[in-house]
């Protein structure tokens, strides 16, 4: 039968290694600390495409303005678009109405007519991106903004 001899170098006698269980625990809590971060971050992305696509219609809602000023009348009847990106497509893209959309949003036309956007229904337009959780509709008989969750 043998028997283990203690060392006589304490560093040798002083080492400890880890065992099973502590490792687990320290990987479980890791991970825990990782989902929580990852859904913040994921809170902080889905808020800036929000942000996106309210400062985009708020600079289509500008440019109808001026359009209106030319034209007398808005750009656009109901079912109308502008998809942004490189090139942005949809039948509201035109020179007279200066306004660039942000790849991933789509500004459309819901509502009312061009030429009285006071009139039942209102003239109104709605913007999202395809990345964000809420959709922002304009009212531009009586100029406000609001917001409903998608």
């Amino acid at each position: 039968m043998h028997v283990a001899e203690e060392s006589t170098n304490p560093r040798l006698n002083s080492l400890r290694a880890f065992t099973l269980i502590e490792l687990v625990i320290v990987v479980l809590l890791i991970s825990i600390l990782i989902l929580i971060a990852i859904s913040g971050f994921q809170f902080l992305i889905t808020r800036a495409f929000n942000v996106t696509a309210e400062y985009d219609l708020r600079n289509f809602v500008s440019s109808e303005s001026g359009y209106l000023v030319d034209h007398n009348c808005y750009l656009g009847g109901v079912g109308d678009y502008i998809e942004g990106g490189a090139n942005s497509t949809g039948p509201l893209v035109s020179p007279d109405l200066k306004t660039r959309i942000s790849a991933g949003v789509r500004i459309e036309i819901v509502s009312g007519d061009p030429c009285h956007p006071s009139a039942s229904p209102p003239y109104k337009a709605e913007a999202t991106h395809s990345k964000a959780s809420v959709v922002y509709v304009y009212d531009f008989s009586t100029h406000s903004m609001s917001e409903r969750k998608k």
